[in-house]
């Protein structure tokens, strides 16, 4: 697993400059009470050792550009542009 100076490494490489920040968060499973939870149920989340990390940067304009480790993947998307199909109003 890669190391948070090897996750900044790999930020600068892909997007040309450091990271600002990075942090991470600890993987669960729910055991029981997938989706009993919201109808008062009992529910036995357990934590697993995959951890999910994220390193960002801000950006001067409304453009999110994310990049997996993961499946050689990245994506950009425009936060100005409305994407929104489900407008019924038209």
């Amino acid at each position: 697993m890669p190391g948070r100076h090897t996750r900044a490494a790999s930020f600068a490489a892909v997007f040309g400059r450091a990271p600002d920040t990075s942090a991470s968060a600890p993987g669960r499973v729910n055991l029981i009470g997938e989706h009993t939870d919201y109808h008062e149920g009992y529910v036995l989340p357990t934590p697993i050792p995959q951890r999910t990390h994220a390193t960002i940067a801000a950006r001067p304009d409304r453009l999110v550009r994310a990049w997996s480790a993961g499946p050689d993947t990245d994506t950009d998307t425009d936060t100005d542009t409305d994407t929104d199909d489900t407008d019924t109003e038209k």
